[in-house]
């Protein structure tokens, strides 16, 4: 078994996670990245350590519409809720300049690239993909049964038409065992307040999940040894990367 970690970054603009990059310069980890974006997507490099694709990742490989963003970071597979993004400030950054046709070849389920390139199980998938996280993590079950650790956006507001808010993400995660580690949240105030005292309504947040230890340790029960020390190692290193060190220690006492 391969003991590098192994990466998922959908949504890849501006390169992979900052707290990534020790371990992929240093071929500790190797790592996949997704960007439908055209503007972003040419803006990757193509001989670093992670190999980028142009795909829009979702729940199964269909047509979709892109909805191309006036600001970097803003696109998505969902439309843009103008009459909510209205009420605060800078709505113009959500704008949609162009909306692109994505053919059914450029829409992918995680799970079929993972199949087709041959890339070994993931460690972590990181989402940033303003809305279709859900139906992302959908069309990843395989991936999902290795995975151990998420980041994601994860939205209070419907910034995005119909798409799922975060007690809806948060419940389907928890059901396929993992667990609320760490939440960084971002609050907005509304255009005729932003003088006023407080931080605002609470807009949308950064979410670490990580697979319960107990779940874990249930699921890799019956697997070999040595697969089992492996992935625990990733695990732990995952855990300490983001400053979880008692989830590292508990994994360590296993």
């Amino acid at each position: 078994m391969d003991e590098k970690l192994v990466l998922v970054d959908v949504g890849s603009m501006g390169g992979p996670e900052p707290e990534w990059r020790a371990l992929l310069d240093s071929g500790a980890a190797v790592a996949i990245g997704f960007e439908p974006d055209e503007r972003e997507f040419e803006k990757l490099p193509r001989d670093g350590p992670v190999r980028y694709h142009p795909y829009a990742l979702y729940s199964e490989s269909r047509p979709l519409e892109l909805y191309v963003a006036r600001e970097g970071g803003k696109t998505s597979l969902f439309e843009p809720n103008s009459e909510l993004l209205s009420r605060y400030p800078e709505p113009e950054r959500y704008q949609t300049v162009r909306r692109v046709s994505l053919p059914a070849e450029r829409v992918r389920t995680l799970d079929q690239v993972l199949a087709e390139s041959g890339s070994p199980a993931p460690d972590m998938i990181k989402l940033d993909v303003q809305g279709a996280e859900k139906a992302i993590l959908e069309g990843a079950t395989r991936a999902l049964e290795s995975v151990v650790a998420l980041k994601l956006e994860v939205e209070f507001l419907e910034l995005y038409k119909g798409q799922p808010l975060f007690a809806e993400l948060d419940a389907w995660l928890r059901a396929r065992g993992f667990e609320l580690a760490e939440l960084r949240r971002f609050y907005w105030k509304r255009k005729e307040g932003l003088g006023a005292a407080g931080r605002g309504q609470l807009a949308f947040g950064e979410a670490l999940y990580l697979r319960s230890i107990e779940g874990y340790r249930a699921a890799w029960a019956g697997r070999p040894e040595a697969e089992r020390r492996v992935k625990t190692l990733n695990f732990a290193t995952l855990c300490r990367l983001y400053g979880l060190h008692d989830w590292a220690a508990a994994l360590s006492g296993q």
